[in-house]
């Protein structure tokens, strides 16, 4: 009885190499080694990219590489100029090389329309070649006109019968006018499934470093104007300012400044009669604490006086403490 066949062995046994092909791109050679054909992807120099040997061939299987702007839908990173050759090939593909294959292009980018509205989530539930559904399936991509890439697939499907029209009645400038169409529709196209939400993207990042580049820019400027005005605000009386704020009226016409915000005016105008409860606090605080001084002093002189009394001959040392105390009233 025959013996069933082995399956191959997908790993050498002397290397430990792949001797079946990799699920990405990849380099087969000649193993030296074991002699055999191995499928490997080493570690180009600093851990870039692939490393390639002399009489490498370099595999790319079929399906391997999906391009995308999308990192998550895409199996590589772009440098910049990667960014403009994806992009020539986004709005080339399809287009022809000589006048005799218009016809071919035409097929091409309608096909191409066709293929984004037979994938589309909001038509999934449509059967497009029904002529019943197609009419509904208008009708959806029609409620947001110009915000689905549907509806500019739509409209350069429409421009490619504009132009096998126009070429079949030998209108030349309908046909040259429905093919600019087309390629304007197809921009539009390209531009909503491959590009707004990263121009949307690096739109707000921009706008983000411009405000934050603003606020630099001015904020020195208006830290010294407020530097400037201090002084006088410090100067005017506290009823002036108080009258200024409570009025609601504005106050740069009253200073002549033109270039600060009224909040801003009205907030230093606001800290400046901050100021003057604060000194108003202080000066009542000083005063109360040289009224307690004064009786801790008036109360330690009648202490001393009655123990001198007693004495009957020290009238030198009360001589002595009232000019003391006479000397601190003075300060005081």
């Amino acid at each position: 009885m025959a013996s069933p066949e082995t399956k191959p062995s997908r790993f050498c046994d002397q290397c430990g190499r792949s001797l079946v092909p990799l699920n990405g791109p990849h380099v087969q050679r000649k193993c030296r080694d074991c002699g055999k054909i191995i499928h490997v992807a080493e570690p180009g120099e600093g851990g870039q990219g692939i490393k390639v040997e002399e009489g490498d061939s370099f595999v790319i299987p079929a399906g391997s590489l999906t391009l995308s702007l999308d990192l998550a839908q895409s199996s590589g990173r772009f440098f910049r100029p990667g960014i403009t050759w994806f992009l020539k090939q986004l709005y080339f593909q399809g287009s022809s090389n000589t006048p005799d294959e218009v016809e071919s292009m035409l097929a091409s980018y309608a096909r191409e329309a066709e293929m984004v509205l037979e994938h589309s989530p909001h038509l999934k539930h449509l059967n497009l070649n029904d002529e019943n559904d197609f009419k509904k399936a208008i009708d959806i991509i029609k409620k947001d006109e110009g915000e689905l890439a549907e509806w500019w697939a739509i409209l350069v499907h429409h421009g490619t019968a504009m132009v096998r029209e126009a070429l079949a009645e030998n209108d030349t400038p309908r046909a040259v006018w429905a093919m600019n169409k087309i390629a304007c529709y197809r921009s539009m196209f390209i531009f909503k499934q491959n590009l707004e939400e990263h121009v949307w993207r690096g739109y707000l990042a921009n706008q983000i470093i411009y405000n934050a580049a603003s606020a630099a820019a001015h904020t020195p400027a208006e830290a010294e104007a407020i530097n400037k005005l201090k002084p006088l605000f410090s100067k005017m009386e506290e009823s002036v300012l108080h009258t200024w704020v409570k009025s609601g009226l504005p106050i740069g016409p009253r200073i002549g400044v033109k270039d600060l915000p009224e909040e801003m005016l009205k907030a230093l105008a606001e800290w400046h009669l901050s100021v003057f409860q604060r000194q108003r606090d202080e000066d009542k605080w000083n005063q109360e604490t040289r009224i307690k001084l004064r009786q801790n002093w008036y109360q330690g002189l009648t202490v001393g006086m009655t123990i001198i009394g007693g004495l009957g001959a020290v009238a030198w040392t009360v001589v002595q403490i009232l000019k003391a105390f006479g000397k601190l009233q003075s300060k005081l």
